[in-house]
């Protein structure tokens, strides 16, 4: 959790944007440093011998652009600020196209943070994006190949890595500035080679989580304790008793590799005492049924789904006691119902086991139904539609399980980032729920959600609300004007920050610290207007009686781009 500090001026016009980042570990291992050293060389090799860009490509990038227009128009986005006439006008000569011009236009699309629908909102910022690259790659002087400076400062960062040994590549000192030099390569379609290589090298998952069976079954397990009347006719004979009926649900986790595959499982016996008769003769009977059902649940990356239940029953009775209510021939009467008795026993049983069956599979499937659905439902409503709303969705995620733990892979990645450059650590000793995160997941994902937009104060009150949150003071409050501005932080005022449009935040995690740094582009408050601006802030990760929490360690520090913190 965060902890509230004094506020410094415009600071808590950031502090929502932290609220969402929790701490992040990254991985080591060895030779990296060695494999780093390898592409750097590759990459050098690739920059020397570069070629110039296709006009095929540049005008392939200006029909995408006009399409990603046309999407952005139906879905609402002429609410918006943006000079569409500008944009159209651009998309529709590359010739004469500028690029200074295209990227101030993308400016202003980033900048929205409202007006129509965000993947139509985020395609069109990328495609504004890709084509000024390629049209000012293909306005590079004769001979000059647009792809060597950038496979020269790629080979740089590389080289850097390589230097710092494996243990900086593990924790991706540097690494994160190859994402953009990555995408930018991928937009104009050149180095394809040493591209993917490096995508390999830093494109590995940075999320992994993994839950032990134990914790799962927390919500499933229990036992099974029912007493029952029995009342029903089994070849001609009306039977009445009590059934008892023991035994215990449980979740049980089974192997695959290709999905997470899980079983609601229940094990039970029906002990019954039942008494039935015909004529002047009354067989009492005790019987036992063993029960067992079961329902399988799969979580796939689109979806969780339940299967069909399935059951199955056996059961065994005998004879404890035959009843005659006649004075003459009592003993051959007995004599005959008991051997009637024992003949009809292995079919009775049959009969008994068929309907415990039925019984059991319509029972086991109303009472497993509304649990495997609402696993259905939340997996899609709270988990895949929000992120994929939001452009969060990891771009890879995978599901599998051992005999002992769910585990869950994602990489969160897009074509100007990178993923994690090494494998992640091992799990928590004894841990029944761990979650190891890589900062570039959290970071990719902040760039996502956060580069270029403008967020404001009666956005964050609406969020709360929504959420059903009580809206914090700190962003209730206008910023603290300094002494000539006049003012009083306790004023309530407009406020609101745009974020940088490339990179809105940096992360540096070690193993008990994380400081975060917010960049933004301009923040106001009321009638002030400041920026650009980075904000940092670091934190102690220290337990407590819920799990890790993030302590802040003194005020937060700001500073223009580049310069001196305060």
């Amino acid at each position: 959790m965060f902890t509230a500090n004094r506020s410094m001026p415009v600071v808590r016009l950031a502090t929502a944007c932290f609220m969402a980042f929790v701490a992040a570990v990254s991985g080591r291992t060895s030779g990296l440093a060695a494999d780093f050293a390898g592409l750097a060389a590759r990459a050098r090799s690739e920059a020397a011998t570069s070629q110039g860009i296709s006009p095929d490509a540049v005008d392939a990038a200006a029909s995408k652009l006009r399409t990603a227009i046309a999407e952005a128009r139906g879905r609402g986005a002429d609410a918006g600020s943006i000079d569409w006439t500008a944009l159209e006008a651009q998309a529709a000569n590359a010739s004469t196209a500028d690029p200074a011009a295209i990227r101030r236009i993308g400016q202003s699309v980033r900048s929205q943070s409202k007006g129509f629908d965000p993947p139509a909102h985020r395609g069109l910022a990328a495609a504004i994006e890709r084509y000024a690259r390629l049209v000012e790659a293909a306005k590079s002087p004769a001979g000059e190949s647009p792809a060597r400076k950038p496979l020269e400062r790629l080979a740089e960062l590389l080289d850097d890595a390589a230097k710092n040994g494996d243990s900086a590549v593990g924790d991706f000192g540097g690494l994160e500035a190859a994402g953009p030099i990555l995408g930018s390569l991928e937009d104009l379609g050149l180095a394809g080679g040493i591209v993917s290589e490096v995508r390999r090298a830093v494109g590995r998952p940075n999320v992994f989580v993994d839950v032990k069976e134990s914790l799962l079954a927390e919500a499933v397990n229990r036992p099974v304790d029912e007493v029952a009347p029995v009342d029903e006719v089994i070849l001609g004979i009306r039977q009445r008793g009590t059934g008892h009926t023991q035994g215990f649900v449980r979740l049980d986790l089974v192997p695959s590799e290709d999905r997470a595959v899980m079983d609601l499982v229940l094990a039970a016996t029906n002990h019954s005492n039942t008494r039935g008769g015909r004529g002047p003769v009354t067989v009492c009977s005790r019987g036992t049924t063993d029960l067992g059902a079961r329902r399988r649940i799969l979580l796939e990356e689109e979806r969780a789904y339940g299967l069909a239940p399935e059951a199955h029953a056996s059961a065994n009775s005998q004879t404890e006691g035959i009843g005659v209510r006649a004075h003459l021939g009592r003993n051959i009467i007995r004599n005959v119902a008991a051997r009637r008795a024992a003949d009809m026993r292995p079919e009775a049983d049959a009969i008994v086991a068929g309907r415990a069956r039925e019984r059991l599979l319509h029972r086991f499937d109303d009472q497993t139904r509304e649990g495997v659905d609402g696993i259905s439902s939340n997996y899609q409503t709270r988990f895949r539609e929000p992120l994929l709303i939001q452009g969060l969705y990891p771009e890879m995620l995978h599901h599998n399980t051992t005999d002992a733990a769910l585990h869950s892979v994602a990489k969160k990645m897009l074509a100007g980032q990178v993923g994690a450059a090494s494998p992640p650590p091992p799990p928590a000793d004894r841990a029944v729920l761990s979650a190891r995160v890589h900062q570039t997941a959290i970071t990719n994902a902040a760039s996502v959600w956060l580069a270029g937009r403008t967020i404001t104060k009666d956005e964050v009150e609406e969020e709360y609300r929504r959420r059903g949150w009580t809206l914090p003071d700190v962003f209730a409050k206008g910023v603290e004007d300094d002494e000539e501005g006049g003012g009083s932080a306790d004023e309530d005022k407009p406020w609101s920050v745009r974020f940088s449009p490339t990179k809105p935040l940096d992360l540096d995690v070690g193993d008990d610290r994380v400081t975060a740094t917010l960049h933004g582009d301009a923040f106001t408050s009321g009638d002030r207007e400041v920026g650009p601006m980075d904000i940092k802030a670091s934190y102690r990760i220290e337990p407590s009686p819920t799990g890790a929490r993030l302590v802040r360690e003194g005020d937060l520090e700001i500073a223009p781009p580049g310069g001196q913190w305060r």
